[in-house]
């Protein structure tokens, strides 16, 4: 049993110090942090875009409710938009810009029809 606990602690101080075998200046951590806050504030601003903005359309278009088959949220020069998808005509692609002018598309035809 003694053997055993030697072992065990005697891997764990070996792995403990080989762990970090890198070790970062303060710049590097900067630099990481500041990506890592980056991404989370634009993740935060599109949920929140998100959130605001069905509640907009929904109070906009209320009888469109049963229509929407999901969103899409970007960020702008100008700031975050939303586009709301129908559920029976919403395909996806792998070509980016067909699928962004095919959401274009239907945006525009839900748009026409509501006559706004």
């Amino acid at each position: 049993m003694k053997r055993t606990a030697a072992t065990l602690l005697f891997l764990l101080a070996i792995s403990a110090a080989f762990a970090q075998d890198k070790y970062l200046d303060r710049k590097d951590i900067d630099s990481r942090t500041d990506s890592i806050m980056a991404e989370g504030k634009a993740l935060y601003r599109s949920e929140w875009a998100s959130w605001y903005g069905t509640d907009i359309f929904l109070e906009k278009f209320k009888d469109k409710r049963a229509l929407i088959g999901g969103y899409l949220s970007y960020e702008t020069k100008s700031g975050v938009k939303n586009i709301f998808l129908e559920k029976e005509t919403t395909r996806a692609f792998l070509h980016p810009y067909r699928l962004l002018m095919i959401l274009m598309s239907k945006i525009s035809r839900l748009i026409l029809r509501t006559g706004n």
